[in-house]
Parts: C-alpha cells; sequence; structure tokens
C-alpha cells in the first residue's frame, strides 16, 4: 500500500506467516482491548503507527516511528531506529537505536538497544514498574526533567546519563562514565567506570567505581547495612545539610577509597556527626568543612 492505512477492527488482528504488511504512509490500528500481533520479518511502515489495542506485538524491518494509545502489554521490535510514544501497560522494545518521545508506562519497561538510546527534547519517560535498559556499550541519555522511574532502573550500557524528578533507585551493570540525578533520593548500586550523581539525598548499596567518583547531595549520606563502597580513583562529596540531624555515615567493613579523599561539606546548624571508614589508608585531598 502506497498510501495510508486505517483499519478499524473488534477482533484479533494477524497475519499470514511469511507474509508482510507494508505501508508506504500513516497506519492506524483501531482494535481497542484485541490482541494485534503482526510481527514478520519482510514488514514496513514508512509513516507514523498509532496503535489502539489490548496485547500488542509490532515488528518493522526498517525504522518504525509508533505511538501507542492505550495499549496493553505490548513488544516493538524493530533492525533499524524505534522512535516511540504514548501509553502501554508493559512495553518491550528491541530495535538498533532508540529514541522516546512522551512515554507511559503503567507496569515494567524492558528495552533493548544496539544503538543509542535518547529521548526528544521537553518529552517525558515515566515507568510505573521496573525499568531495565540492555544497551552494552550503547550512550545512553534520558536526561529530561519530567522522567519518573518508580521502580528499580536497571541499566547495562555504556556511557550514561539519567535523571529523574521523585526517588531513583538503580543498579548499573557494568556502565561506563555514568551521571546519575534526581530532584530526590538517590539509592545507587553496582559497577561503573566512573560515577557522577546529584541528589537530594545518597544511599549506596554495593557498588564499585573503576575510576572517579564525584557526589553531590543536598542531605544525608549513607549505605545500606552490610554493604560496601569501594572506589578505585578519587572521591569527592559536595554535600550540604539542608535539615537537623543529617550526617554522613559510611562506615561499613570493606568501604575503600583507592585515591584522594576530598570536598566541600556544609553542616548547616544541626548536623549529627558523620563517619566514613576505609579498609585501606585514606589520603586526604581538599577537605573543606563549615557551619555547625
Amino acid at each position: 500500500m502506497t498510501g495510508d492505512g486505517s483499519f478499524t477492527v473488534r477482533g484479533a488482528v494477524s497475519q499470514l506467516t511469511g507474509k508482510a504488511l507494508q505501508i508506504g504512509g500513516a497506519t492506524t490500528v483501531d482494535a481497542a482491548g484485541q490482541t494485534v500481533s503482526l510481527t514478520e520479518a519482510g514488514n514496513k511502515f514508512d509513516g507514523l503507527v498509532t496503535l489502539k489495542a489490548g496485547k500488542t506485538n509490532l515488528y518493522a524491518s526498517e525504522n518504525l516511528k509508533v505511538v501507542l494509545n492505550q495499549t496493553g502489554d505490548t513488544t516493538l521490535g524493530t533492525d533499524k531506529v524505534l522512535t516511540l510514544g504514548g501509553t502501554a501497560a508493559s512495553l518491550v522494545t528491541d530495535s538498533a537505536a532508540l529514541v522516546f518521545g512522551d512515554t507511559r508506562v503503567t507496569g515494567d519497561g524492558r528495552f533493548i538497544a544496539r544503538g543509542p538510546v535518547s529521548q526528544l527534547a521537553g518529552k517525558a519517560l515515566q515507568v510505573d514498574g521496573a525499568t531495565t535498559v540492555d544497551a552494552i556499550g550503547q550512550t545512553v541519555t534520558l536526561t529530561e526533567e519530567s522522567n519518573k522511574l518508580d521502580g528499580l532502573v536497571t541499566l547495562k550500557a555504556g556511557r550514561t546519563n539519567l535523571y529523574a524528578s521523585e526517588n531513583l533507585n538503580v543498579t548499573l551493570d557494568h556502565t561506563g562514565d555514568t551521571t546519575l540525578g534526581t530532584g530526590q533520593a538517590l539509592t545507587v548500586s553496582g559497577t561503573a567506570a566512573s560515577l557522577v550523581t546529584d541528589s537530594a539525598a545518597l544511599v549506596f548499596g554495593d557498588t564499585l567505581v573503576a575510576g572517579n567518583g564525584s557526589f553531590t547531595v543536598g542531605g544525608p549520606v549513607s549505605q545500606v547495612a552490610s554493604t560496601m563502597l569501594k572506589v578505585a580513583g578519587e572521591t569527592q562529596f559536595k554535600v550540604t545539610f539542608s535539615a537537623t540531624g543529617e550526617s554522613i555515615i559510611l562506615a561499613n567493613p570493606g568501604n575503600t577509597f583507592g585515591a584522594t579523599l576530598s570536598g566541600e561539606i556544609k553542616l548547616g546548624p544541626g548536623a549529627a556527626d558523620s563517619r566514613i571508614r576505609s579498609e585501606q589508608a585514606i589520603t586526604l585531598g581538599a577537605l573543606d568543612v563549615r557551619g555547625k
């Protein structure tokens, strides 16, 4: 079909094995609550694909641009670039590059990418459940201010930059140089080549940083019981306590800071005692402690 295709259905939508659906213009599938399964290797959708359906599985061999209109559990795949927006009950994608527009997933989201992962300026990625980004060696840039990731975020990627407006709980699965930011509390664990964070509060789980770590915090810094923080390179803290009783408590056995430990700490009027423990000698760099 060289032009647009609009398909209104009150039952399941599928295709015969080995047959291709190819549409040169826009594609609209209006099948509210119905199963849509269009997964043949020769499928090709040149224009915008708008889907209103229940359980949905869609594949195309070329670039794919999709808007999800309240779909159910949804799987999208393409050998090329996937550009995505809309709302789904759950979402799995498999593509080369992945670009998010305004996207809301009320359940879990799993995103497999063999190219960079990014989002359009001014658009938000919001996932109510767990988020998994599997993009080994690829750049992940998800930094728009309205992002909201309510569940555990697991990242496997190269250079990574992630921001969310609410509390953020992240596990790093061997990421490259990594920057994490949130307007609220950040809980972080896993392994990264280097790590920069900026948050209102900071909690470490088992965390290994192969290079340098730089942590900017507007409140308390702590770690989960029986976990270890290991930074092989330089460690820098920039901490401003904003409430009475806040402190830095990094005193678990097994912590290590391989190079210099430096920073700027503003205690405020009612800070509690702080403790930092390392299993090896700590070399202090420039350390500016003010207030109290």
